[in-house]
C-alpha cells in the first residue's frame, strides 16, 4: 500500500554494479523515477472519486433557532433570547447555520437588520455585530440549534433520562435530531439495543445521558414538548 516510503535501488547512482539503475538507459530511468510521484496522483484521483460518490447532507429549515445567548454580547443587548428564529439579515434569507455564520461576518461591525420570529410574531432588530478574538469573525453572541424543549412531563421516559425544558436535543443514538420525525425514526431504529445516548445541548455545553427501552422493549420520549424551527429536513 504507498502510504509513504523511500526506496532506493542498488547501484542507483553507480553504472559498474551489475544491473544497476545508473546502468540503463534515460527512459528507463526516467521511468522508474516517475513511476512514485504517478502513483500519488492516481491514489489521490481515486480516492477523491470515491469520497465524491457518497452523498453530503446538511440540516435547513425555515431559519435558525436560538439556543442560548452569550452574556454582554450584542444579541443580549438586544434583547434576543432563547427559542427566537432567526429569519433574515438586511436581504439575505437564513436557512442554514452557515448562512448565518457568513452574513453576520461579511460586513464586519455595521449594523445590520435582523428579521426574527418569536411566539410566531415578526420582530426587526437593529444591531451590528462584534469582532470576537476567540473564534476570528464577527459575532453577535449566540449559540444555534433546531429546536428547544418547552416541557417535560413527571414520570415520563422524558424526564427518567433527564431531559429537562431548555435543553436542545443534538442527536440520539449519534443521528441528528431536527424535529419530531427524526427524533422518531432514531428512537425507532435503536430497537434491540440495551441503551441509547442522547447529546443534549445545555448551558452552552454539550452532555450526554443514556436512554434505557422501555417495558415492551422500545425507546420511547413521551411526555416531551419541543418548538422546532418549521421546514426543518436533510438535504443534500
Amino acid at each position: 500500500i504507498p502510504l509513504g516510503a523511500f526506496v532506493r535501488t542498488p547501484g542507483e547512482s553507480d553504472p559498474s554494479v551489475s544491473n544497476s539503475l545508473a546502468s540503463k538507459g534515460p527512459w528507463t530511468r526516467v521511468a522508474v523515477y516517475a513511476a512514485g510521484p504517478l502513483v500519488n496522483i492516481l491514489l489521490a484521483f481515486v480516492l477523491l472519486s470515491i469520497f465524491f460518490m457518497f452523498p453530503t447532507e446538511f440540516v435547513t429549515g425555515d431559519g435558525v433557532m436560538v439556543h442560548s445567548v452569550s452574556e454582554d454580547s450584542p444579541a443580549a443587548a438586544h434583547g434576543i433570547q432563547p427559542g427566537d428564529v432567526i429569519l433574515r439579515i438586511d436581504d439575505r434569507e437564513i436557512h442554514e447555520w452557515d448562512d448565518m455564520r457568513e452574513e453576520v461576518d461579511s460586513n464586519g461591525g455595521e449594523e445590520r437588520t435582523f428579521i426574527i420570529e418569536r411566539d410566531g410574531q415578526p420582530l426587526e432588530i437593529q444591531m451590528a455585530p462584534r469582532f470576537n478574538a476567540d473564534v476570528g469573525r464577527y459575532t453577535i453572541g449566540v449559540i444555534l440549534c433546531w429546536g428547544i424543549v418547552t416541557n417535560v412531563d413527571p414520570g415520563t421516559p422524558a424526564q427518567e433520562a433527564d431531559i429537562r425544558p431548555g435543553d436542545t436535543i443534538a442527536s440520539i443514538d449519534r443521528k441528528v435530531i431536527y424535529g419530531n420525525e427524526s427524533m422518531l425514526d432514531a428512537l425507532d431504529s435503536a430497537e434491540g439495543k440495551t441503551e441509547i445516548s442522547i447529546a443534549l445541548l445545555r448551558d452552552e455545553k454539550v452532555q450526554t445521558n443514556t436512554l434505557k427501552p422501555g417495558s415492551q422493549g422500545k425507546f420511547e420520549l413521551t411526555g416531551l414538548s419541543a418548538k422546532w424551527v418549521s421546514d426543518t429536513r436533510l438535504e443534500s
